[in-house]
């Protein structure tokens, strides 16, 4: 957003990604009910407390201490929030 606010990007290459990493601080092993993919849930610390999503496919070894740092889509919140999804009738 800031390259599209200073010219340097079009409108069509502007998105929500941003590019940091983290050291894991405890990971826990997930699978999404609707699709079935599995996801490691990790607490992590890139200078400030987080919470990512990333795919089993992406990092199989991942443990406690790894860093993991790449291009990411950013979504805010004030806190983690774990939601019961049902699937549609």
């Amino acid at each position: 957003m800031f390259a599209l606010y200073a010219g340097d990007a079009t409108a069509e290459e502007a998105n929500g990604a941003a590019m940091f990493g983290a050291v894991c601080r405890e990971l826990e092993r997930r699978s999404n009910r609707l699709t079935g993919q599995d996801f490691w849930y990790i607490d992590a610390d890139a200078g400030f407390p987080l919470t990512a999503a990333v795919s089993i496919d992406q990092a199989p070894d991942l443990t406690a201490g790894n860093v993991v740092a790449g291009t990411f889509v950013m979504v805010a919140s004030d806190a983690a929030v774990e939601v019961e999804v049902t699937q549609p009738r």
